[in-house]
């Protein structure tokens, strides 16, 4: 029995309540195991589907009528996959696009319900796939993976650390060109949405796992800011030099205040915790806003509270931005979903003035 990966997909459980699940065909969020007992390496099913070429096309769903397969075309180390594309929910004019990454072992399809799911008007999902490659910590297994991992998790001696996982450490555990390979790719699919006519700040990269890994690197390499970053049971460590990051557009500076929002299980056992709060302070320590949540009893998958948080979070990036002028006319609704996109803490803003004052306070800055 090949070990799975917690793919997030969410299932309906009578009453609307919901569990997630984590690939073993039940809704336990635990995971399967295999035959020897042994804790899982975060592998899901093999996939099947490659593709070459140069340019990005579009192709009719033959499942739904909301989906569009779009295939991946270009000059890359890897064949990538099938990509699923959804358009905006009730027929909307589209106005944003959410790229979403699956992690290790799963597909574009795995992710896809989140766009009937958040049912969010003007945006638009791609739900892309990674190459089917060998993976060394599954004996060499070929699987949809963005890049190969040799040993998981990190040695616990990195993990206990209070500074950030080394680019020198990582690269012990996965493989760098494989990683700029997945990244140009995710920024070429940014690229295409900009050539399309959607602006940088409607555009939103987001993954699970390794997905994760490869939205943020995306991210902060883009040649310009977009309006977020989505980071689930992931990790981010020093990347490269501080000129490496953003140095398509100014570099550090340019990248200051990215909204991000990073999500993890408190009992992941492929991702440990330990790695989420690294993320969130490597990310901070780079001048970008974060908004920072943990889960309990949440291994490596997510649950219903993770993906509205994610909702808000995007709710929020998407949004127009507000000038100082008109907070005061703003409601308390948009309000939060503003101030939550661009990562300030609202503890106990129990009122609208709580979250006037708030929006003030981030705007006078």
């Amino acid at each position: 029995e090949v070990p799975k990966e917690g793919a997030a997909h969410v299932l309906a459980r009578g009453e609307g309540a919901y569990g997630a699940w984590d690939g073993d065909g039940d809704d336990d969020g635990a995971g399967s195991r295999g035959s020897t007992g042994a804790a899982p390496h975060p592998l899901h099913r093999a996939g099947t589907a490659r593709f070459g070429g140069t340019n990005l096309e579009k192709f009719a769903d033959k499942n739904s009528g909301r989906f569009a397969s779009v295939r991946a075309m270009s000059s890359y180390k890897w064949d990538f996959g099938k990509c699923l594309k959804a358009a905006p929910f009730g027929g909307s004019k589209h106005e944003a696009t959410v790229i979403m990454l699956h992690g290790l072992g799963d597909t574009g399809e795995g992710w896809s319900f989140c766009a009937d799911h958040m049912q969010m008007p003007g945006v638009k999902w791609l739900f892309p796939t990674a190459p089917t490659r060998p993976i060394s910590c599954n004996m060499g297994m070929s699987m949809p993976g963005w890049f190969d991992i040799k040993t998981l998790p990190l040695d616990p001696a990195t993990l206990d650390s209070d500074a950030p996982v080394s680019k020198e450490k990582a690269n012990e555990h996965v493989d760098e060109s494989d990683i700029a390979d997945s990244v140009k790719y995710c920024l070429d699919l940014v690229r295409a949405e900009r050539a399309a006519g959607v602006p940088a700040s409607k555009i939103v990269v987001g993954g699970f796992s390794q997905g994760g890994h490869i939205a943020a690197r995306a991210a902060l390499e883009c040649e310009e800011q977009l309006a977020g970053c989505v980071v689930l049971s992931s990790w981010v460590g020093e990347i490269a030099s501080e000129e490496g990051a953003g140095s398509g557009a100014g570099g550090k500076q340019q990248l200051s205040r990215l909204p991000f929002f990073i999500g993890h299980g408190e009992v992941d056992p492929m991702v440990p915790p330990a790695l989420g709060h690294k993320s969130n302070q490597y990310i901070t320590s780079l001048g970008n806003q974060v908004t920072f949540r943990t889960y309990a009893g949440v291994a490596h998958s997510c649950n219903m509270q993770e993906l509205d948080d994610v909702k808000d979070f995007l709710a929020g990036v998407l949004e127009d931005d507000l000038t100082l002028a008109e907070v005061g006319a703003t409601s308390a609704g948009k309000l939060k979903k503003w101030l939550l996109g661009k990562g300030v803490d609202i503890t106990g803003c129990l009122e609208k003035q709580d979250l006037v004052d708030k929006a003030t306070e981030f705007l006078s800055k």
